[in-house]
């Protein structure tokens, strides 16, 4: 028994000398530049220029592929990606819409067998003019997708499967936002509608004005910091739900499990007031007023602690 480990052993010394002396090889032999040891293809960037007509709508389409969406300095739209023999996009604009899609290759199972010692993260840049003012809908499966300074007439849909999605500056009719896997972060949005969904995430937002706000997290917490809406709803199933100077008439919050805290800019008086928590602290029991607006807090394990305005 002693002799076959003594011989496992030796064998297994033995090549890792020889993977060692064949890495420090191919590094000699180039010189040490790593990036000429890379398996991955190479990727050729990919730039358009390009004027559209008032009022057009954009639409991107990608699976591996951060997103970055700003506002142009001109009066043209500036497009950049990148392609590759493994990775390609169509491409296409009318007097309606702009689109890029990433097509789909099929690779062969020694495909995923790569080097990378140069990586780079591939992103597809766009700014768009004022003038570009349609719909914005933008769908990843992997990528951290970002839009800026963007004031649209249209709607904006934004669906990201595993990564962040991070707008602020926006203006537009409606947004919707839904992550199954990444955290979701608004600051400085006027719409009528807001609506952002994640399953495994946090969702934080700061500054936003709209009529109508919800926000629902499967497994993640839940902010708002001076959130001004005539409706909010905010839901999770395992998190807490945080916020600072509300200006909310119709509220309703509820968790699973987590706590509900925070303060609100007007007084209890104006608030029919519901609560309820399984396990913890309830600073709302037995308070109700005839208010015009409704209030509704309910946690299965969580305290609650909700302040009003003097």
């Amino acid at each position: 028994m002693k002799y076959n480990n003594k011989v496992i052993i030796t064998v297994f010394s033995i090549l890792m000398t020889l993977g060692v002396i064949c890495v420090i090889g191919a590094f000699i032999s180039t010189n040490f530049n790593f990036k000429f040891l890379n398996t991955d293809k190479e990727y050729t960037e990919i730039i358009k220029d390009f004027d559209v007509s008032e009022g057009c709508s954009l639409q991107i389409i990608t699976d591996i592929e951060d997103i970055r969406i700003g506002i142009s300095e001109d009066n043209l739209v500036h497009l950049k990606y990148y392609d590759s023999d493994n990775q390609t996009h169509s491409f296409e604009y009318t007097e309606d819409i702009v689109s890029l899609h990433l097509n789909r290759v099929y690779r062969k199972w020694y495909d995923y067998i790569r080097f990378n010692f140069y990586y780079k993260n591939n992103c597809i840049n766009v700014l768009i003019p004022d003038k570009m003012n349609g719909d914005i809908t933008l769908k990843a499966a992997t990528g951290t997708i970002t839009v800026s300074n963007i004031s649209s007439d249209g709607n904006i849909m934004i669906k990201n499967s595993t990564g962040e999605i991070n707008i602020e500056n926006l203006h537009a009719v409606e947004i919707n936002m839904n992550s199954a896997t990444g955290s979701i972060m608004a600051q400085k949005i006027v719409s009528s509608k807001f609506n952002a969904e994640c399953s495994i995430g946090n969702i934080d937002t700061k500054n936003i004005i709209v009529d109508s706000f919800t926000a629902i997290s499967s497994t993640g917490n839940v902010s708002l910091n001076s959130v001004s809406s005539d409706s909010v709803k905010v839901k999770c199933s395992t998190g807490n739900v945080v916020f600072t100077d509300l200006d909310g008439k119709d509220i309703d919050f509820k968790t699973s499990t987590g706590k509900i805290k925070g303060n609100i800019n007007r007084h209890i008086t104006e608030y029919q007031i519901t609560s309820k928590t399984s396990t913890g602290k309830n600073n709302l029991t037995g308070i109700n007023f005839n208010g015009q607006y409704t209030l509704s807090a309910e946690t299965s394990t969580g305290n609650i602690e909700i302040l009003f305005a003097k």
